[in-house]
């Protein structure tokens, strides 16, 4: 039951996610002289999105090489931000934070850079101005 409601939410869920952020990006673009819809913001997302696909694979390796299969959330992200600085932390969030998640966030800057013909510097605050708010009010919040 419990992995059926996981694939469920996940299959739901991650779309959402995106869906939520082509829909920023979406709106923010309106601004500007160069016009996208949203499928063009949403498969941006999307493709951006593939070093997820990678970290699950991290996270499968380290589930099928442990030798008795549980395995904590905190090891089953070794590439994420508090394992790599060693930062013992109880926010879920917080560990979800990893290489692979700041390289998507890397490569949407550079598309949202390249399409729109806006700066690096730029782009980066455009795209990463959601994430910067919601993980600075859980590092906040769990101070």
């Amino acid at each position: 039951t419990q992995a059926i409601i996981s694939s469920v939410a996940v299959a739901i869920g991650i779309p959402a996610i995106m869906a939520l952020y082509a829909g920023y990006l979406l709106l923010v673009n309106k601004m500007s002289a160069r016009q996208f819809s949203f499928k063009h913001w949403f498969s941006l997302t999307a493709w951006t999105g593939i070093p997820s696909v990678l970290a699950a694979l991290v996270s499968l390796i380290v589930l099928l090489t442990d030798s008795n299969g549980q395995v904590s959330q905190q090891e089953l992200q070794p590439l994420s931000v508090t394992g790599l600085l060693n930062i013992d932390t109880s926010s879920q969030s917080l560990q979800q934070l990893s290489v692979f998640s700041i390289w998507a966030l890397v490569l949407v800057a550079f598309g949202y850079s390249n399409w729109t013909g806006k700066s690096i510097a730029t782009s980066f605050a455009i795209t990463w101005a959601p994430y910067l708010l919601i993980y600075g009010g859980i590092a906040l919040a769990s101070l």
